[in-house]
């Protein structure tokens, strides 16, 4: 299957694949409010689908699949899963991270409307999270 261009939508003549991603979007809007009220193992479930969905439209290796990889990634670390935690965030990682750390470079690294940590910034701080909670304090330090 092609992949659609997430900024033109090019490949999309009858609209399915905007369908579709209003669906992930609305899966991570519930998954985020799963999260706020406390369902932790329902926002991982709901996060689970939409990264699905969007890895169906644009790949794996795409910046809208990185977004959801972290979000995923968080609520994993959250839940004390850190194998499944460091799945997530190493696939977020390998599309945001710099190309000479064997990354591909692509994402925003700043919210630069809000002012607020996105990106790779928000990234390396789930993984500096996830090395302190498996014990790698040295590691942690140079990755937040």
């Amino acid at each position: 299957m092609d992949h659609m261009n997430v900024y033109t939508m090019d490949g999309d003549p009858d609209g399915a694949s905007q369908r579709v991603l209003a669906q992930a979007s609305n899966l991570s809007a519930q998954a985020s409010q799963a999260d706020r009220s406390g369902n932790i193992e329902q926002a991982i479930e709901l996060q689970n689908r939409c990264v699905e969905l969007k890895i169906q439209l644009f790949g794996e290796r795409s910046v809208p699949a990185a977004i959801s990889f972290n979000e995923l990634g968080d609520f994993y670390l959250r839940s004390n899963d850190l194998e499944a935690a460091q799945r997530a965030l190493k696939k977020a990682l390998k599309v945001r991270d710099y190309r000479s750390a064997g990354g591909l470079e692509m994402g925003p690294r700043w919210h630069r409307d809000s002012g607020t940590c996105t990106g790779v910034a928000l990234l390396l701080s789930y993984v500096a999270d996830l090395l302190i909670s498996t014990g790698c304090h040295n590691l942690a330090r140079h990755s937040g």
